[in-house]
């Protein structure tokens, strides 16, 4: 054979094979879309009937789960696990979210709670929060829900929103705040404590030209108005030469007691002419005896809180 032929030869065989892959691809596409569906959306169909079409389009619709729906009637198909109009072969199983109707639940009585263990007895029986409102109150404690909508009794659907209005407690007093420069610091806390202000920090420096425990300045300044959570800090005067600031010890004592056994947050600060010490500060059980030995100088006024609450005051004077 001769060589020119031997090489058309080839090269019709070699079309034949590039030919014959075209053709396979394009007949395996066919067959493939013949074979193929795009994926139909059931979603807001009654189950039933859903199924009925899919049979037909070549679908095997299944039921996944049922769940309560506020939108859907009992019935209807919620969501589906292939989207709609994704490609899909004939015969795949699809499974079908449906519809057990709306839940009715019975709305409890939150009022008398606090306003966190409100909400989680709603959240308990899938009720929501509304809108939360507050209002000052000499009755209720703080936090504390007075009132509800719905009321309580009233049967809604789940996730509905269940709206309250708590107290804000009794609100502070506020007062105008005097010059009690040159005053003695504990003359002026006495007259303080009259209208239920705290004074926070006694800062202490040496000033020979007042007597000693008299006030040099103060925080805020005299005009502002002031409130029982108002930091207050006065600067006190201390004169070199005054015998009665001699450093001494005394004993403070006390055992938390309380009708609640749970631990408690107990605080003891001391103010006197060497400043202001927190001298005991951590959570304390009930029925436990504390005793501590701070040193002061001059007249000293020990305060104790627990929790954010001041329940005792004890004076130690000076010999």
């Amino acid at each position: 054979m001769k060589k020119g032929n031997l090489s058309y030869i080839l090269k019709l065989v070699f079309i034949g094979f590039i030919m014959f892959g075209i053709s396979a691809a394009v007949v395996m596409k066919l067959v493939f879309s013949i074979g193929s569906i795009s994926m139909p959306d059931f979603t807001g169909m009654n189950f039933e009937k859903a199924v009925k079409n899919a049979g037909r389009m070549g679908v095997d619709l299944k039921l996944e789960d049922e769940v309560y729906s506020n939108v859907y009637e009992k019935g209807i198909v919620v969501s589906q696990n292939v989207k709609p109009k994704v490609k899909i072969k004939k015969g795949r199983s699809v499974y079908a979210v449906v519809s057990r109707g709306s839940k009715m639940i019975r709305v409890p009585d939150v009022t008398g709670m606090i306003k966190a263990k409100a909400v989680l007895n709603l959240k308990n029986l899938d009720l929501g929060t509304g809108y939360d409102d507050s209002i000052s109150s000499s009755i209720h404690k703080e936090d504390t829900v007075i009132a509800q909508f719905p009321a309580a009794g009233a049967d809604v659907p789940f996730n509905e929103n269940v709206s309250t209005l708590r107290s804000e407690g009794l609100k502070d007093e506020v007062f105008m705040m005097p010059d009690v420069k040159k005053k003695n610091i504990f003359d002026v806390y006495k007259a303080l404590r009259k209208h239920d202000l705290t004074v926070e920090k006694i800062n202490v420096e040496v000033n020979n030209d007042l007597p000693s425990g008299s006030i040099i300045s103060q925080s805020p300044e005299a005009g502002y108005a002031v409130n029982k959570k108002t930091p207050i800090i006065l600067n006190a005067s201390n004169k070199e030469d005054d015998l009665s600031l001699k450093k001494r010890l005394i004993k403070v004592t006390f055992t938390l007691e309380s009708a609640d056994p749970l631990p408690k947050h107990v605080k003891i600060s001391v103010l006197s002419l060497a400043g202001t010490e927190a001298i005991y500060n951590k959570v304390t059980t009930v029925n436990e005896k504390i005793e501590v030995q701070p040193v002061v100088r001059g007249d000293a006024l020990v305060q104790i809180f627990v929790g954010n609450e001041l329940v005792k005051e004890h004076e130690f004077k000076a010999q």
